[in-house]
């Protein structure tokens, strides 16, 4: 389907690139700087701290899977704690299933169990352990008590309330006021406090806030205090309460204690606590009762994404050095540090000067202070606290003194984990320290890639390239610093001659390293020499050298050139350009093919100096044909992408490509082919010939205006483009010149872009 919005042509279609990539490829999307690692692998290690999905500021997409791996800890907790009253009895399954997955009839038939004598309970609990101490111990006040909160439950399950009978809120208050009669008939604390938390999670769910804290103060004072976790959980919905009705600090306080003591509630806690002011803080700070609360409320506040823990961490220590919570700061702190220090020598910069000046004068202060703590060993484990302090070290960039530091406490150190953090460590500092890339330094890269922690690592291999990336650099080695950072794909989507001609040279270099030559190596036995070779002569076929060109095609060996170089058609002759119409020209070539067949047109064009245009027109067809808007763009594009054409008027070839920090070069100079056309047009004998090199001449112009910031025209618009008289200049003579010409009226025919234009 012919059409005018964009000269006649018409991109639906993404090609891929025609070089194959290689088959390690050594940095992948985005480079190697791109990526986030750390090298604190105590911070995965302290997962066993119920605080560590908090403070070490993971996501809660990680949290999620942390309480997946624990299972659900309210369940778990609260099993647990029935299992307890007891006397540890009952199998724990017996209980959840009596808890969690039984009816209000399955307890009612337990109910009538234990009140008549030799009658079964319902024969799906026969077996039942829990049950059956409920029935031979005739409990009934606790029986009466899981009958209510079965009636509850629709009531008070995420995604069940609302929804079905809980429609009828006014139900919720007649159970509110059923729980508290029970409450004031029941003699077991234990269970006037599992009563209370029912009253007070069905007032939650029914958003009455008020009743929530009526029902706290009014009935706490006339039961007994009891060692539980439901303590807790009646504390969680009394701060929800207090936040809701307007006491934040209050609520705050609550929410802290919840976050100190209670694992099955943490999570709840931490998402909830909301201090907002100084004031706020010193208020809520004067409510902690002892060192641990207090403790607890620097740590909440340290775990925010954007603070500088320090000062809450000194106070931390003063009031309770030997928190878990402290060392979980330690490691977040010196995280957040590593992400704009690490490398900082050698390591391309993620983030501005000025955050990194920050991050270096925070590290210094960090750096006292962890060093305090491990002189003085009052924290939990001073020799973790040593490790770390060694690792800023390296973090500051002095490797020599950070390696003393680890060697001095691997000595001291008895903790199996501890002594693998500090090797690793040690190793981030050996690579730290590798000061060339030559064959001089070719046997410490060795010790350091088959060391059993390099091997067991998913991030040294990025650190060590990044490292020798840096040295090659400073060697002026701009190809092995290339694919010590990139990839081969990059280099295709934006090829730099000097990087390919150093990539070779090093390929055919007999002295190469051990590192190097794995650097090179495409599969066991090949190099990417060929590669290489490919990407120069497509360079030099882009830099209009086809002699030169030629000649490095000619030096990959034939066989293995047939099979990678892609067939194209550079010679076709369209008023359309169409990605997918079919090709009637027949004549396919290769890029070497090609290259001699550019060769052999400039001397024909020379030989037959009294009528050379039609020679200089099969030129301007091939250099059109091969750039972004022609069939045979494989001739110098190894990806070229349908999206270029939304960004075409940046006035520049080099497009940005996501997880390619490179971007992608596409071939959008139509210069060379405009040349050549104009050539064609004034030494053409036929009419015939200098119509149609005109009217190519005036697509080449069209796209130079398509690809300048000139260009306002949004792709897709139904409008017609709005091209300056600048670029319609052989649009032009075209009308003025031959209008008389077949070609001439075939186009005013085919091309609705033209036939408007001939009609003005």
């Amino acid at each position: 389907m012919k059409s005018w919005k964009i000269f006649c042509l018409v991109f639906v279609s993404v090609t891929l690139a025609s070089l194959p990539a290689r088959k390690i490829d050594a940095c992948g999307i985005g480079g190697r700087a791109q990526k986030n690692y750390t090298f604190l692998e105590t911070a995965a290690n302290q997962l066993e701290s119920d605080y560590a999905p908090f403070l070490l500021g993971q996501s809660f997409d990680t949290l999620a899977a942390y309480y997946v791996n624990r299972q659900n800890p309210q369940i778990t907790d609260n099993v647990a704690e029935w299992r307890g009253r007891f006397c540890n009895n009952p199998d724990s399954a017996d209980i959840a299933q009596i808890l969690y997955h039984t009816s209000v009839e399955d307890l009612a038939s337990l109910r009538l169990a234990a009140t008549v004598k030799r009658r079964d309970v319902y024969y799906d609990l026969q077996k039942n352990t829990f049950a059956q101490a409920l029935k031979e111990n005739r409990c009934l006040e606790t029986i009466d008590y899981l009958l209510f909160a079965k009636r509850c439950e629709p009531y008070a399950l995420k995604g069940n309330q609302w929804t079905g009978a809980s429609m009828d809120s006014s139900m919720m208050y007649v159970l509110m006021k059923q729980g508290r009669d029970l409450f004031r008939e029941t003699s077991a604390p234990f269970l006037k406090l599992r009563f209370l938390y029912q009253v007070i999670r069905l007032a939650h769910y029914a958003k009455d806030y008020p009743a929530v804290l009526r029902a706290y103060d009014e009935m706490t004072p006339k039961m007994d205090r009891v060692n539980s976790i439901v303590n807790y959980w009646v504390l969680g919905h009394r701060a929800g309460a207090l936040y809701k009705t307007g006491k934040r600090v209050e609520a705050a306080y609550d929410y802290a204690l919840v976050f100190c003591y209670c694992p099955s509630k943490r999570e709840q806690a931490f998402r909830s606590f909301d201090l907002r002011t100084d004031q706020e803080w010193r208020e809520c700070l004067q409510m902690c009762t002892n060192d641990r609360e207090r403790s607890a409320l620097f740590a909440l506040r340290a775990s925010a994404p954007n603070a500088n823990a320090l000062d809450d961490m000194v106070q931390m220590y003063r009031l309770y050095p030997k928190s878990d919570q402290l060392e979980l700061l330690l490691i977040k702190e010196t995280q957040k540090l590593e992400k704009i220090l690490l490398g900082k020598d050698f390591r391309r910069p993620k983030y501005s000067a000025a955050a990194r000046e920050k991050a270096g004068k925070y590290l210094l202060d960090l750096r006292l202070f962890v060093h305090q703590c491990a002189e003085e060993k009052q924290v939990r484990r001073p020799a973790l606290w040593k490790a770390v302090e060694g690792y800023q070290t390296l973090l500051a960039g002095d490797w020599y003194n950070a390696r003393k530091i680890f060697f001095e406490t691997n000595a001291t150190a008895r903790d199996t984990v501890l002594k693998r953090q500090i090797s690793v460590f040690d190793l981030a500092a050996q690579i730290a320290s590798l000061q060339s890339a030559g064959l001089e330094s070719d046997s410490l890269v060795q010790h350091i890639r088959n060391s059993d922690i390099y091997l067991s690592s998913n991030y040294f291999d990025d650190y060590l390239h990044e490292k020798m990336a840096s040295l090659y650099k400073k060697e002026k080695n701009w190809g092995a610093a290339f694919l010590c950072d990139y990839s081969m794909i990059d280099l295709t989507l934006n090829p730099k001659m000097e990087v390919v001609d150093q990539l070779i040279d090093l390929c055919r270099n007999p002295g190469k390293t051990v590192f190097e030559k794995e650097l090179i190596l495409k599969s066991p036995g090949q190099t990417i020499e060929n590669d290489l070779l490919d990407i120069k002569g497509t360079i030099l076929l882009n830099q209009y050298h086809p002699e030169a060109a030629a000649a490095v095609f000619g030096q990959i060996p034939e066989a293995v050139f047939k099979t990678r170089s892609p067939r194209f058609s550079p010679f076709v002759e369209r008023v359309n350009d169409c990605i997918r119409c079919r090709t009637i020209d027949t004549a396919t070539y290769d890029k070497l093919e090609f290259a001699q067949r550019l060769i052999d047109l400039e001397n024909q064009a020379k030989i037959n100096y009294m009528n050379p245009a039609p020679f200089y027109y099969q030129l301007g067809l091939a250099y059109y044909n091969i750039t972004y808007f022609g069939p045979a763009y494989r001739a110098l594009d190894f990806f070229r992408s349908g999206s270029t054409w939304q960004r075409m008027n940046q006035g520049a070839d080099i497009f940005t490509k996501p997880g390619r920090p490179l971007g992608n070069k596409e071939n959008i100079d139509c210069a060379q082919a405009l040349r050549y056309f104009e050539l064609a047009r004034q030494g053409a004998l036929d009419p015939e010939l200098a119509a149609r090199a005109a009217f190519m001449a005036a697509k080449c112009e069209q796209n130079i205006f398509f690809t300048s910031k000139d260009n306002h025209y949004r792709t897709g618009s139904k409008l017609i483009p709005d091209v300056p008289p600048a670029y319609h200049q052989y649009f032009g003579l075209l009308k003025t010149y031959y209008a008389n010409t077949d070609f001439y009226k075939q186009v005013v025919r085919e091309c609705k872009y033209f036939r408007y234009y001939s009609l003005k």
